[in-house]
């Protein structure tokens, strides 16, 4: 609707009704952001219904124990020990 509005002014024959840069760059960057935000709103509530309808399906043992280890053999120098902080830094 604003787009057509601006699309009628450049046509104005009084030059100085018709917009500047400024206005027709700022109502092109207002309807980018526009369709951003409703593109994260879709996003995000298709995953959340994803998350939703998986944390149903799965259950953890309540005495289950995971242990993390290194899937590749040549960063194990990158290893660091979590378990124990260093707090004199």
């Amino acid at each position: 609707m604003r787009l057509k509005h601006i699309h009628l002014q450049c046509w104005d024959l009084n030059p100085d009704n018709r917009p500047n840069v400024e206005l027709i760059s700022s109502v092109l960057a207002d309807m980018g952001m526009k369709i951003l935000e409703d593109e994260i709103k879709k996003a995000e509530k298709y995953l959340f219904k994803e998350y939703k309808e998986n944390k149903q399906l799965t259950t953890t043992h309540p005495q289950a124990i995971y242990t993390s280890r290194l899937l590749n053999p040549y960063t194990e120098g990158l290893a660091i020990d979590f378990t124990e902080l260093d707090d004199e830094k």
